[in-house]
């Protein structure tokens, strides 16, 4: 039988979270490339959807990085707005933050630009999260029926437009980054734009950090 989530070690638990949110986000990249299509729109959105929910088991992995144990309760829940605001609740939440990672010009090492924005981040989620968990679902006719009787082509094009900068928000944010906690940092790295995984590994303090808003 295979390991159980909790017998695998959290960062390699965290690698592999990142790794399916990897495979969305260019599964995401070739829909939005195809003919213009509602049902393929669709499916962007639930990518998007199931990122949103990647990067919430993120952040308890993270939690659990840093506090040495999450709480039971939501440990199996799967609503990734319920997750978050748990998280944020009990002061356990730990977001990725975008970094850019460059060879430091001493020679020592590795110089970090930490770009946190981390304040605005969990609304940004919460209301992203909310408007694509409605493709999850068909549309309801005593409520909803109307956004499928307006699929005109202005719409849709307005919706692709609004896809594609949402993936690239995505992807700026998630392909590079660390999560920082109070004695050790993790340095994640979705790598190359291919199937392969993703990286992470720990690293001590760093000296050369900087922090941008």
């Amino acid at each position: 039988m295979g390991e159980t989530g909790r017998e695998i070690p959290a960062p390699k638990r965290y690698a592999n979270i990142m790794t399916l949110a990897k495979l969305r986000l260019v599964e995401t990249g070739r829909l939005l490339d195809e003919p213009l299509s509602a049902f393929s729109l669709e499916s962007v959105g639930n990518h998007f959807r199931k990122v949103i929910e990647a990067v919430a088991y993120a952040a308890m992995i993270a939690g659990e990085m840093e506090f040495g144990q999450i709480p039971r309760q939501i440990q199996n829940h799967w609503n990734a707005a319920d997750i978050l605001k748990f998280l944020d609740r009990k002061n356990l939440l730990r977001l990725p933050k975008r970094t850019l990672i460059e060879d430091d010009p001493s020679g020592e090492g590795h110089k970090y630009t930490v770009f946190d924005g981390t304040t605005e981040l969990l609304p940004w989620l919460l209301e992203v999260y909310g408007q694509v968990h409605f493709f999850a679902h068909e549309a309801n006719p005593y409520a909803q029926w109307q956004y499928y009787a307006g699929l005109t082509e202005d719409f849709l094009v307005e919706q692709q437009s609004i896809a594609v900068d949402l993936r690239r928000h995505f992807v700026d944010w998630l392909w590079q980054h660390v999560i920082q906690l109070e004695d050790k940092w993790y340095v994640v790295s979705l790598g190359a734009y291919d199937q392969s995984s993703a990286i992470v590994f720990g690293i001590p303090l760093p000296k050369q950090v900087d922090q941008k808003g």
